[in-house]
């Protein structure tokens, strides 16, 4: 059975919740929740953020054991060092239970609350996870957007890769402030706007060098893609207003500065950013990646490699600890 001692009414955002005829109770404005093959089903009517969860399912399918550890693994070295390893913790968008799966069984904490906007996903999550240390996970269909729990009810809170399902993001994360205990962190994995940019310099060079070299490497089908791959990550800056905000399934790119002043707005009491790996090796996966994913072929990727090599023997080599990669974490403490 899931826990309801730390469930605060999302509707009134006041009431207590209590299990009362097979349903959740608010003791202050008489709403019930339904419960859903033991799911509870924390909002009223329509969520702020809809996902379509057919769309959300295809791209969140459950991931290989070698995938999840190595994000269990990230985390360990997020995490690393924290002194909140221990306690309850709050999982934001747990999609495919990538993380979930992460923190339950390589973890300390003496409770897990997992929550997404799809049912079906946190049914699919409990499903692999409770093969292993499943017991202290409970799993709660609610929107980030406007949390169903209580005051200082969380030791740390985490997300991979969600800030950009947060339609208000001054409000949720002070609500989450709110929901830490004392000396508690929020940390979210994320895309970082100073490392991306980086990535779209190296698309850009390969351009510059085909085109001034005439190499003869990317025809022009490859050229057309790296040059959309490049754009897209020039135009995909931090947005504030909550109408600026793309859909559901696309991404942003976070500026660490306006991370940390959002961090101060939102009234916590520190902020920092961390690579997760080191620079060097993190531009030569994720400018592979990224180049993969725009449909270029391996093999030409690896005839431009030498950029990569001669960044990571200059800027990474010198610069280690001023470089920022592609993909970092964000850490609000309270």
């Amino acid at each position: 059975m899931f826990d309801t001692g730390l469930l605060q009414c999302p509707t009134c955002q006041d009431g207590e919740i209590i299990w009362r005829d097979n349903k959740l109770h608010c003791e202050v404005c008489a709403t019930d929740y339904e419960v859903e093959d033991n799911i509870p089903v924390l909002f009223e009517g329509m969520s702020q953020f809809l996902v379509r969860d057919d769309l959300h399912q295809r791209a969140f399918q459950i991931t290989s054991d070698e995938r999840r550890t190595r994000i269990a693994n990230e985390w360990k070295t997020v995490l690393h060092g924290e002194e909140k390893n221990s306690g309850n913790v709050l999982e934001i968008g747990a999609g495919s239970g990538r993380l979930t799966w992460g923190l339950a069984n390589e973890f300390e904490f003496e409770k897990i609350y997992a929550c997404d906007l799809s049912r079906n996903l946190l049914a699919g999550i409990r499903d692999q996870v409770i093969n292993g240390s499943g017991q202290k996970v409970d799993y709660y269909m609610c929107d980030a957007n406007n949390l169903p729990f209580k005051e200082k009810s969380f030791d740390l809170i985490v997300g991979h890769s969600v800030l950009h399902h947060f339609v208000d993001r001054d409000k949720t994360l002070a609500r989450m402030r709110f929901l830490l205990k004392e000396g508690g962190k929020a940390i979210f994995y994320e895309p970082v706007m100073q490392g991306k940019l980086v990535v779209a310099f190296f698309a850009d060079l390969m351009l510059k060098i085909e085109r001034n070299t005439g190499w003869g490497v990317l025809d022009e089908d490859d050229k057309r893609k790296i040059q959309r791959m490049s754009q897209h990550i020039k135009k995909s800056k931090w947005q504030e207003k909550a109408s600026d905000c793309k859909p559901a399934m696309g991404q942003m790119i976070f500026d660490i500065g306006q991370m940390e002043a959002l961090a101060m707005a939102s009234g916590y009491q520190g902020f920092f950013h961390g690579n997760i790996e080191e620079p060097v090796w993190g531009y030569k996966l994720y400018w592979a990646q990224h180049l993969l994913s725009a449909g270029i072929a391996p093999e030409k990727i690896e005839k431009f490699s030498f950029i990569s090599n001669a960044f990571g023997e200059t800027f990474s080599n010198c610069l280690n600890h001023d470089i920022k990669t592609p993909t970092g974490y964000f850490v609000f403490c309270k």
